[in-house]
């Protein structure tokens, strides 16, 4: 079995990485950046919040 930690670290990864293969891929114009970057950002604020509560838990 996999250690949650090795768990969410290699789903940190992927996203990154899969992000970085999507800009590479189908770059964006401004418009779409700030509005990716707006929604980005409150992502990974949930996902923090998230992960804060499960290893403080």
């Amino acid at each position: 079995m996999v250690p949650m930690k090795n768990f969410y670290t290699g789903m940190i990864a992927g996203v990154a990485l899969g992000a970085v293969a999507g800009i590479i891929i189908d770059p964006l114009n401004d418009k779409q950046s700030k509005e990716m970057r707006k929604t980005a950002k409150g992502f990974f604020a949930s996902i923090g919040t998230a992960m804060d509560y499960l290893f403080n838990k």
